[in-house]
């Protein structure tokens, strides 16, 4: 990464989901950028990282600061905040 590159939020999911369109649309209308990662099927090695990463295995996933938000209640009470 550059110098002074700024890393977006990254935002881990299915895209064909509905909770994940859910989410992404919570994020578009809140005007926060992101990145997202398409995990293709729950049984991916993306998945198998994300899940060693936060010990879940719901979706989808926010990462942004060294957090994550898990799910669509947990995304959401973080944009509101």
């Amino acid at each position: 990464m550059f110098a002074g590159a700024i890393m977006l939020p990254r935002l881990a999911g299915l895209k064909e989901s509905i909770s994940t369109q859910k989410v992404m649309q919570i994020l578009d209308d809140a005007g926060i950028r992101y990145e997202f990662i398409d995990l293709i099927t729950t049984s991916s090695r993306s998945m198998e990282m994300m899940v060693s990463l936060t010990g879940s295995n719901e979706l989808p996933q926010f990462f942004i600061g060294g957090e994550h938000y898990i799910g669509t209640k947990q995304i959401r009470g973080y944009i509101r905040s």
